[in-house]
Parts: C-alpha cells; sequence; structure tokens
C-alpha cells in the first residue's frame, strides 16, 4: 500500500494525522474540544459580523478614524473593523455601532499596542431601512479635530455602556 494522505484530526485539534481520522492517542472523546470552541466563538465569527461591516463601510466609514496625538485623522482607507471594547470581553457590543471604528493596518498596530490612549471620531451610523438622512462626516481624512470635541476613547465607552 502507497503513502496516505494526511488528515486533520477529527477530534477537533487541527493537528495532522497520517491519514487516519485521529492522531495517536486522540479520540472521540476528545470532540469535547471542538465542541467547547464552537461553544466559546465570538459573534464576530459570523455572518452577522461580515454584514455588519460591509453596512459600516457603505454608511460613509471608509477612512481610518483614528485620531494621532497631535489631533490629527489619519487619511489612510480602512482596513478592518476594531473594537474600541474587546469583543472577547463584551460579546454583547460585538456588532454595536457606538463600539466599532474603521482603522487602517498601521492604526490598528498602534491601537492595539496602546488602546488606553486611542482615540477616534465616531462611526457614521444609520438605522438600516429607516428614513434617516445620510450621516455626514464630521472631520474628514487628514483633518486636524479642534479641540473640545468629544472623541471615542475606551474611557467613555466603558461609561456610555456602563460597563
Amino acid at each position: 500500500m502507497g503513502d496516505r494522505i494526511p488528515r486533520i484530526c477529527s477530534c477537533g485539534c487541527g493537528g495532522l494525522t497520517n491519514g487516519d481520522s485521529y492522531i495517536a492517542g486522540h479520540n472521540r472523546s476528545s470532540n469535547n474540544r471542538r465542541r467547547d470552541r464552537q461553544a466559546n466563538r465570538l459573534p464576530t465569527n459570523s455572518t452577522t459580523w461580515e454584514k455588519c461591516k460591509l453596512y459600516l463601510k457603505n454608511v460613509g466609514n471608509v477612512f481610518c478614524q483614528r485620531v494621532d496625538e497631535n489631533g490629527y485623522r489619519c487619511s489612510e482607507l480602512v482596513w478592518g473593523f476594531h473594537h474600541i471594547l474587546p469583543a472577547e470581553d463584551y460579546p454583547s457590543l460585538a456588532t454595536h455601532h457606538e463600539n466599532l471604528v474603521g482603522v487602517c493596518l498601521r492604526c490598528h498596530n498602534k491601537v492595539e499596542a496602546a488602546p488606553e490612549r486611542s482615540r477616534f471620531v465616531p462611526t457614521l451610523y444609520r438605522t438600516p431601512m429607516s428614513d434617516e438622512p445620510m450621516p455626514h462626516i464630521l472631520f474628514r481624512s487628514g483633518e486636524k479635530i479642534p479641540p473640545g470635541v468629544e472623541l471615542w476613547t475606551p474611557e467613555n465607552r466603558r461609561k456610555r455602556f456602563e460597563v
């Protein structure tokens, strides 16, 4: 018999087998790992999350919302959406528009490195299927934000959501 094609272990560990269903030492009772992982899936791994991101971009959140230390809004295009309050800690806020901001890749890395120092212009939002007017952009990309404007921060988002 020739070489067998490697397969992913059926227990859910993600390891490769030598062609069998399970890695040596793993068995059907190890299937609990897969069930545990699926039970703990974040809402960010769902079609709801994908629709939320698409909707926020379509409403006009196409430029990075991060405001730098000098008060200027970033001028790069959105790479992805960032949770101001982490989805792992606040899963009920994972798709709430007041906890999401569009960021470019460079700013996302900066935000991840120092989340408590991050500041963002508010996310544009309009209730889906409503007669509300489309939101207008308050501050253009690359523009200096005037003093006294309330920017979104982790601190004021915790107060907003009372968490």
